[in-house]
């Protein structure tokens, strides 16, 4: 019987217990010719879907693992490049996987043809280089957590936000009011100060009762570590600069979802690159298949 040529990723089909659909052929071709134009090889790592406990696949410990359980298919020193497609998930995975890249690999390219969030962003700052295709998409890095009351995940930025919000609403009340008193009255600031603190603490005081202190603490714990691990994958490339791009990265931005595009990136200090020339046209035709499938690991021909 005459065997078939498919092309499979290779760092997990061997021990999936599903059989994994071939890669498309344009997506096949699209990989080569990314390596071409690259001059290096390129690893995939691709979410779609969901997992076996029906959640959406994301950036977890066995993701990490497939990668250092087959780290010896990569030559030391070899640079290599990681086209990225995920929602994110565990910082503390995206950050081992940059890390195993770079001891193992000396360094690695970042490929982003459409959106790489969260989890994904942290793991793609590790980084030398951050190639975004033309309407690709990063993400903040503020941290998710399980929400129980509403079965869903929500950003810890959610509850900091709130503090910082009220603290804000608070300053400009004051203000309001000392403004309003000075124009009516014609008192001096130190007499009417006292009742317009009065007044705003009283105003106030009600929404501030309905902050868990412990929680906000929580809160602020957790978004420092998005940060901290941020600031460590960046500072070989960006140094002083570092600190401050973390810092936006993980408690400047409104939500979790909101879409940190080429010229965002470029604006807030990252070394992003858009493609041109034959890899421009590789990116074109990777991009439709990349909702399809899930897929870690270089891209294998394999008889059956």
């Amino acid at each position: 019987m005459k065997k078939t040529k498919i092309h499979l990723p290779s760092f997990h089909y061997h021990t999936h217990k599903k059989p994994l659909t071939p890669l498309p052929q344009e997506f096949v071709d699209g990989i080569k010719e990314v390596e071409a134009a690259l001059g290096m090889r390129c690893l995939l790592f691709i979410q779609n879907g969901l997992s076996a406990d029906g959640r959406p696949v994301s950036i977890e410990h066995p993701c990490f693992r497939y990668f250092f359980d087959n780290r010896t298919k990569i030559s030391p020193n070899e640079k290599v490049a990681i086209l990225i497609e995920s929602g994110g998930g565990d910082p503390g995975s995206a950050y081992k996987l940059a890390l195993l890249l770079n001891k193992h690999c000396g360094g690695f390219t970042a490929l982003v043809p459409s959106y790489a969030k969260s989890a994904a962003t942290l793991l793609a700052l590790g980084s030398q280089q951050i190639i975004m295709g033309k309407y690709a998409e990063l993400g903040p890095l503020d941290m998710q957590i399980e929400s129980n009351e509403e079965e869903t995940r929500q950003s810890a930025l959610n509850h900091v936000q709130a503090l910082e919000r009220l603290g804000a609403y608070s300053k400009q009340t004051l203000d309001e009011v000392m403004i309003m008193l000075l124009k009516r009255t014609g008192k001096k600031v130190s007499s009417i100060l006292p009742p317009a603190i009065d007044f705003t603490t009283a105003l106030v005081s009600p929404m501030m009762k309905n902050i868990d202190v412990v929680r906000y603490t929580e809160m602020s714990r957790l978004l420092k570590v998005g940060e901290e691990y941020a600031e460590r994958q960046l500072k070989p490339q960006y140094g002083k600069m570092s600190t401050e791009i973390a810092e936006i990265l993980g408690s400047k931005y409104p939500e979790h979802g909101f879409i940190i595009d080429y010229a965002e990136a470029r604006e807030i200090g990252l070394k992003v690159e858009i493609p041109d020339g034959d890899l421009a046209d590789a990116y074109t035709k990777i991009l439709p298949h990349l909702d399809d499938f899930t897929a870690y690991g270089f891209v294998e021909e394999v008889e059956l």
